[in-house]
């Protein structure tokens, strides 16, 4: 005979067996689901993975904070040093002058061994008690190397400390070295550089190549360059911006190499189309003057103008020639 106690140990069994199975059917496991960088579901592959809601994470660098890491959920991976991260966000110090980036994203992973930090899906940074900014769908920021790379709809915009100008440049990926104020733009690069104030001229470029070094004052651009200013459009295979030079009575960029120039004049009685070719041109835009060098030639209505330098000024039929026994104006 079975007694008593040996009846409630198999009722407890028998309950305790479906509670177990209950579970398993009916509890959303989902919750300690994680996203990796490239989007797919991660789930606990080991029992040595950790697992933490909300963390804070300080490195230090130099006994200096160097990144500071929050995210909503992290899951530690043991077998490959991995940090998976579900919506990171944080602060960066990349500069000697220990200028602060915030950075945001929907996803990502950082390596402590490499000191590796990649984000992922609607990338954003932002320069403290500033206006730059950085976006794209994808960031890798190596802290040893000192180095970015963005890929995907970069876009981008950078305050001139000296002359306040906001650059803004976009490409199809992207690489900054935040210590050395680097920047180089790779594939459909376009952008432009303006003034704080609405009236204040600016221009546009484009080109399959640009270096920004914002310690030199100076952007370097490579392959199909063109410059839109105003009535003028500039073609180039290369050229340069010198950032902090547009309302000086200095060259503000410099083209070489096959250079066409089509202006469209609207001053006189009629409006015309003006063009010329040469292998190097100047533009100095506080004085709206394009200086065309390099065997230039310009055609203006019915007359075709040669001579060692032209001077073209902007919007006016005026051009001053250069040859190599005179000067003269024409017009």
């Amino acid at each position: 005979m079975i007694d008593i106690k040996q009846k409630l140990s198999i009722v407890f069994f028998i309950l305790f067996c479906l509670g177990v199975m209950s579970l398993s059917f009916f509890k959303d496991w989902s919750k300690n689901s994680f996203l990796n960088a490239g989007g797919s579901t991660y789930r606990h592959s080991s029992l040595n993975d950790s697992y933490f809601k909300f963390p804070v994470i300080y490195i230090l660098k130099d006994f200096k904070s160097f990144l500071l890491l929050r995210s909503e959920e992290l899951v530690q991976q043991q077998d490959d040093g991995k940090v998976l991260l579900t919506s990171p966000h944080g602060t960066l110090w990349t500069t000697e002058e220990r200028i602060p980036l915030d950075y945001t994203a929907e996803s990502g992973y950082y390596i402590e061994e490499r000191q590796h930090l990649y984000l992922n899906r609607n990338v954003e940074l932002h320069k403290q008690e500033s206006d730059d900014y950085l976006l794209s769908e994808s960031l890798n920021y190596s802290i040893l190397k000192d180095k970015a790379i963005a890929r995907e709809d970069v876009r981008s915009q950078t305050i001139s400390v000296e002359s306040k100008d906001i650059i803004k440049i976009n490409s199809d990926m992207a690489e900054f070295y935040p210590a050395q104020q680097i920047s180089i733009y790779r594939g459909n690069v376009n952008g432009s550089i303006k003034g704080q104030r609405v009236y204040e001229e600016g221009i546009r470029f484009n080109s399959n190549y640009a270096k920004s070094t914002i310690a030199k004052g100076v952007a370097e651009l490579e392959g199909d360059v063109v410059i839109r200013k105003q009535g003028v459009t500039a073609f180039s295979r290369r050229g340069e911006i010198f950032l902090d030079n547009r309302n000086k009575k200095l060259k503000y960029f410099v083209l070489y190499d096959d250079v066409k120039v089509i202006e469209k004049v609207n001053a006189g009685e009629k409006p015309f189309e003006r063009r010329a070719y040469g292998e190097k041109l100047e533009g100095i835009a506080s004085e709206e003057k394009l200086i065309l060098t390099g065997y230039p030639k310009v055609y203006q209505l019915n007359d075709l103008i040669k001579g060692n330098r032209i001077i073209i000024r902007e919007n006016t039929e005026v051009i001053e020639v250069d040859d190599s026994n005179s000067n003269f104006l024409l017009k």
